[in-house]
């Protein structure tokens, strides 16, 4: 987890894929924690519906996921956290991300993890645009390095579910893409959406970690887009990876991030597998099975 936890709220939806949204609603119930399964993704049974629905974790089928060979897209679930402003809640998603693991989920190349930032404090005003489009520039100027932390499958357009904020793309109906950070005014939100999917607490953590240092850097009073990009835009640092990668930890200068990035590096350049579930947490046959490959 981070530590300190960061000052803004935000919320997750984790995407996985084999196990039910009933498997997931049972896994998490038993922690203890108040959790709702909605019928659709978009809507709620009238009866069903919460005062704010917000508080709850939620727990939804997914119609984007690809489930499992030999399993019916009833296999799929997204589970939304609610708000988390502090390191308690945080631990609560950590336990979360385990629990999914031990009930049997895991994640393929369709699944994504997503974080909403809270930008609440932007909307009492008419700035909660231009508050995000600072936030969004920011990660345009420096999508090159922001995807040497992502697994291949989500860099550039190569997701359709993601896509690059410098050359945005249209989906087969012609319409605009989602891009990989999108301002979201009706959750009063910045949505992340570049990360590939994954049960992993490091990871989420490590990633959550560089999302809450965007957003501080991008909101803060001195962050000129405009002057920044025309500082970096004829140099090697806009399009070299590396260099742009470099560039943005130069100036977001958190003591937190080289952790964080080395732990994103690390899962970018591991092969995509089906099965994130590490042999540490299995039992039964697979896991003695895995232990003994491993031995010999």
């Amino acid at each position: 987890m981070i530590n300190p936890w960061p000052d803004r709220a935000l919320s997750v939806e984790i995407e996985c894929v084999g196990i039910t949204p009933t498997d997931a609603e049972l896994a998490l119930a038993r922690l203890g924690l108040p959790v709702l399964q909605r019928a659709y993704r978009k809507t709620f049974a009238e009866q069903d519906k919460p005062k704010s629905r917000f508080q709850y974790w939620q727990i939804m089928r997914d119609g984007t996921l690809a489930p499992p060979t030999g399993k019916t897209d009833t296999y799929c679930a997204e589970v939304a956290s609610p708000i988390i402003s502090t390191a308690q809640q945080a631990d609560d998603l950590e336990k979360v991300l385990q629990a999914l693991q031990k009930a049997g989920a895991t994640v393929n190349a369709s699944c994504a993890f997503q974080v909403h930032v809270d930008l609440r404090d932007w909307s009492a005003s008419d700035k909660f645009m231009l508050a995000a489009a600072q936030v969004v520039n920011l990660c345009r100027i420096f999508e090159p390095g922001l995807d040497s932390l992502l697994s291949p499958h989500r860099r550039g357009n190569q997701n359709r579910y993601c896509g690059s904020l410098r050359m945005p793309m249209q989906d087969r109906h012609g319409k605009p893409a989602p891009p990989k950070v999108k301002p979201r005014q009706d959750y009063e939100t910045l949505e992340f959406r570049a990360l590939q999917g994954t049960l992993d607490p490091a990871l989420v953590f490590a990633w959550i970690d560089v999302v809450s240092n965007l957003c501080a850097f991008g909101l803060s009073n001195h962050f000129d887009s405009s002057a920044l990009e025309c500082s970096i835009a004829g140099s090697s640092s806009w399009n070299d990876p590396k260099k742009n990668l470099g560039a943005l930890l130069a100036y977001l200068n958190s003591p937190t991030l080289g952790g964080a990035v080395k732990v994103l590096q690390d899962a970018a350049s591991t092969k995509h597998l089906k099965n994130t579930i590490r042999p540490a947490v299995l039992s039964g046959r697979l896991g003695r099975a895995l232990s003994r490959r491993g031995r010999g």
